[in-house]
């Protein structure tokens, strides 16, 4: 009978997890679809600035005047890693943080000169590397579980000051790249100096396509637009890669629960009919010992 007991205690404490995993499940999905919606209505005015960013730089102008174009020897590299604070949400955290770890070693084989150091947005990401004995800026280590437009653009102005005034030389970021609801993606971009070839990779809509031999036509000159733009094009491209990274651990941690209460739900099927076996042989062996008992008493 304690046999029993243990396997119906089992059962009660899976449906008391599942319960738990369900409640968890439905939760990153409402967080889910509430950062896709800001990501979605982020992609067109992102694509958009990247179009002018574009046009502008088409003009015949020296990009040597605006310091965020600037490539220069690498003495001091920031990698910027996005993850999590918490886990519980598959291999999101792992997949970010390994790769990212390939990404620097890989950096440091060919810039064996270069200092680097980290910005760990997420506990997970300060955890990982803290043994590895990276210089780390940490004060936004926990921006990544609730963070604002304005939160982010603060970042933003605090690594450009940091390039413009050589304490940085080149900077990387790190995040997850939501391309759907079962599909993420490490990826590793150059934040700082800015890669025109990177702008060019924007993905356009037919309607862009049909609408590129449109001219433009600048009334203020183009150099004084490109020194506006450029603090906003910094700021929109940090925020766009901290909405994809969230949208990724929300979308890892719904699939994940999901997962948790499928097994659940298998292993309290497999409990159920061991459990049904073992009572029914105690039933069996119970029945058994009263006719035997029975039997002795007419003999």
């Amino acid at each position: 009978m304690a046999n029993i007991r243990e396997i119906l205690n089992k059962i009660n404490s899976i449906s008391s997890t599942q319960q738990i995993t369900k409640a968890m499940k439905m939760v990153a999905a409402s967080k889910l679809n509430k950062i896709q919606a800001k990501a979605q209505g982020l992609q067109p005015y992102l694509s958009a600035i990247n179009d002018l960013v574009l046009k502008l730089l088409e003009r015949d102008i020296n990009l040597n005047c605006f310091s965020h174009f600037q490539n220069r020897d690498i003495k001091n590299a920031l990698f910027i890693i996005i993850a999590s604070d918490r886990g519980l949400c598959g291999s999101f955290n792992t997949n970010i943080l390994k790769f990212s770890h390939l990404a620097i070693d890989k950096f440091k084989k060919e810039n064996a000169l270069a200092n680097v150091s980290i910005m760990p947005i997420g506990l997970k990401v300060k955890s990982y590397f803290k043994k590895l004995d990276y210089v780390m800026f940490d004060k936004y280590i926990s921006m990544q579980a609730k963070f604002s437009f304005e939160d982010v653009s603060e970042i933003a102005d605090f690594l450009v000051h940091e390039f413009n005034s050589s304490k940085i030389d080149r900077i990387f970021l790190c995040y997850t790249h939501f391309k759907s609801t079962s599909s993420s993606q490490p990826t590793l971009e150059s934040y700082l100096p800015i890669d025109v070839n990177t702008l060019s990779k924007v993905v356009r809509t037919e309607e862009k396509i049909k609408n590129s031999s449109v001219k433009w036509i600048f009334e203020t000159p183009v150099e004084e637009i490109i020194s506006t733009l450029l603090p906003i094009y910094m700021r929109i491209k940090l925020y766009s890669s901290f909405i994809q990274s969230n949208a990724s651990e929300h979308s890892s941690r719904m699939i994940s629960m999901n997962k948790a209460s499928d097994n659940a739900v298998a292993m309290q099927k497999s409990l159920k009919v061991d459990y049904n076996r073992r009572r029914q042989a105690s039933i069996t062996q119970e029945i058994s010992e009263i006719v035997s008992g029975a039997e002795s008493l007419v003999n």
